[in-house]
């Protein structure tokens, strides 16, 4: 995603958005970084919108040990064993805030999976929170 400009994000999330309603599979990592801080980032909400628009099921994956083998700032892999457990898939709910409920499905159950602090403030599906479905071409993925 061409995080730098306004034309970019939205070229970009239109092109996303073109490939989930091919039905094709899309991967995600919806915190947008890996750093050097332990903990859950906040989830931008455009994979998950691009999974509503498609009509296709959210699988969260939870990623464990990717911080040993790899410290944020660290240039070069180290040996080591991660774990991958893919969690069960998250249906798109028929709701007006399907984007917002899938993101925070997602997250509840890769956070009980994951051994590290949920750093991301509290999202709520409210009519006065960002509709995914309504934002989502204009959205950054």
């Amino acid at each position: 995603m061409d995080r730098h400009s306004e034309g970019g994000r939205r070229r970009d999330a239109l092109r996303v958005l073109r490939v989930a309603e091919s039905g094709r599979a899309l991967v995600f990592f919806p915190e947008g970084t890996f750093d050097a801080v332990p903990g859950l980032k906040r989830f931008h909400v455009g994979a998950f919108a691009a999974a509503v628009r498609g009509e296709m099921p959210v699988v969260p994956v939870v990623i464990l040990g990717a911080r040993r083998a790899m410290p944020g700032g660290a240039a070069l892999v180290r040996p080591g064993r991660i774990r991958v457990e893919i969690l069960e898939p998250i249906a798109v709910p028929a709701s007006v805030h399907a984007a917002d409920e899938m993101r925070s499905e997602a997250r509840q159950r890769m956070i009980a999976r994951l051994d590290e602090p949920d750093l991301a403030p509290v999202l709520s599906a409210s009519p006065g929170s960002r509709s995914a479905c309504r934002d989502a071409a204009s959205t950054s993925l």
